[in-house]
């Protein structure tokens, strides 16, 4: 997702999130995408966010492990581990930013939350 202002200037960050049953999208529609979901709404109303990280960078969110969230594996002798996950999400960010070269050769931050926290460290 591009930064609300001046996209091209902006650097890029790569957000991690997922783990069983979840996926990175909670932190686009709850936590730091432009837009969140008011608490304690029996509605699915949305206000800006004021803190989006939106307004500092453009994002690109993964879902890790492979098969969580929204992402799907189809080799069914797949095997999920924590060395897996890191060489798929390097080879991930390399396959995404050799289709969108943009973005190649900016100030690129890596974030996440939940599982990611193995991989970023």
């Amino acid at each position: 997702m591009e930064s609300f202002d001046n996209p091209e200037r902006k650097p890029l960050i790569v957000w991690f999130g997922g783990g069983p049953g979840c996926s990175c999208m909670l932190g686009l529609i709850s936590e730091i995408g432009p837009f969140v979901r008011e608490k304690f709404s029996d509605e699915f109303k949305y206000t800006e966010n004021p803190y989006s990280l939106h307004k500092l960078a453009n994002i690109l969110y993964l879902d890790i492990p492979a098969g969580v969230g929204y992402s799907e594996v189809f080799d069914e002798e797949y095997e999920w581990s924590d060395t897996n996950t890191g060489k798929d999400s390097y080879e991930a960010i390399k396959t995404w930013l050799d289709g969108f070269t943009n973005y190649k050769g900016r100030e690129m931050w890596i974030g996440g939350e939940s599982y990611s926290g193995i991989i970023i460290y």
